[in-house]
């Protein structure tokens, strides 16, 4: 026996060892080619005269036939000699197989224009894209704070500052959000600046300084592969002087696989104070990466962790020296609790 015909018996060995079914006889082992290919991802496909084989003895084995079998044999060695190397629980109509559509490209392109415009100061935009246009060569009042949430759909985020009228003092940030927390700021600087942010989430800072500005336009454009967002992503922009804000909103117990935030930054510009008057939530020995409550003070130019609690832990009161802060709550897949109360004014 010559050696191909060795490969070809051990793998028709293998095969059968794995629960590949043969339902008639194979022809003659001199016929028959054997190529083992790696990287083939298809277990199943039949293509041409010949089918792709995967088990895992042998990762991936095609046979293709002799051209001349194709003649002797009628042209058609699959149907007219019922050769099937197809495992019996993955056996699909053949039909399905040879005519099934080619599956969609999974990155999705940006759109070409905005479908959106935001002109308030903050906001919650949840789109593909937009177009932020707020006070765009009108006066902004000094130490102003505005606050944007962007959440679409793709994970990749592209941000391009069209015009703006702000001073060196002023600036607009980006911040990625993630279950580990607020990643760096980026600060949009000049007119056609482009960032691009790989994340599900990005809150957009308008930080003014001391003296008044001019505003600004700017665009976001969401693309590539679908985002893995949390199971329930609550998102409230507290712009007025003082407020109570109660977590889940209308009672009994969060979810798993939560994340909500709540960036405090008023529209008349003040330094609030921020105090928990209860919380329940699933006790742990670190808190970071189980359902937690984080506290971000916004200072020189970026988002400063405060704090990381949870179980039935009150932090104490934070005030915001800049004008701002956040309060992120994430929670993970067990043991939920009833959720928190904070005050600011």
């Amino acid at each position: 026996m010559n050696p191909t015909s060795i490969l070809v018996v051990l793998a028709v060995l293998f095969a059968v060892a794995d629960g590949f079914e043969f339902r008639y006889p194979l022809p003659h082992f001199a016929n028959v080619f054997i190529i083992f290919w790696d990287g083939i991802s298809s277990k199943m496909g039949v293509v041409g005269h010949g089918v792709t084989v995967m088990t895992p003895a042998v990762k991936e084995v095609e046979f293709f036939l002799a051209p001349f079998l194709d003649v002797v044999l009628g042209g058609d060695f699959k149907n007219c000699h019922h050769f099937d190397v197809r495992i019996a629980h993955d056996r699909v109509d053949d039909a399905k197989v040879e005519n099934s559509a080619p599956q969609p490209n999974q990155e999705r392109p940006e759109d070409p224009e905005p479908i959106v415009t935001v002109k308030t100061c903050g906001g919650d935009v949840n789109a593909t894209s937009a177009s932020i246009e707020f006070q765009l060569w009108r006066s902004i009042r000094a130490d102003m704070r505005c606050v944007w949430i962007v959440r679409g759909p793709y994970l990749k985020k592209r941000f391009n500052l069209i015009a703006s009228g702000l001073k060196e003092t002023d600036g607009i940030y980006l911040s990625a959000v993630s279950y580990a927390g607020l990643g760096n700021s980026l600060k949009l600087s000049r007119s056609a600046q482009n960032v691009t942010i790989d994340s599900e989430i990005v809150i957009i800072s308008l930080i003014v300084g001391h003296a008044p500005t001019l505003g600004f336009k700017m665009e976001f454009y969401s693309s590539g592969a679908s985002s893995t967002a949390p199971d329930k992503l609550s998102c409230e922009i507290l712009t007025s002087a003082k407020g109570n804000v109660s977590y889940p909103r209308g009672g009994g117990r969060y979810g798993r696989y939560e994340l909500a935030l709540f960036p405090i930054a008023p529209s008349v510009p003040r330094r609030p104070t921020l105090r928990f008057t209860r919380v329940d939530l699933q006790a742990s020995s670190n808190c970071r990466y189980d359902d937690a409550i984080m506290i971000y003070n916004w200072s020189d130019g970026r988002y400063v962790l405060v704090t990381v609690f949870c179980g039935n832990t009150i932090p104490a009161s934070v005030t915001f020296q800049d004008g701002a802060g956040l309060v992120l709550f994430q929670s993970d897949l067990i043991n939920a609790g009833t959720g928190f109360e904070f005050q600011y004014e």
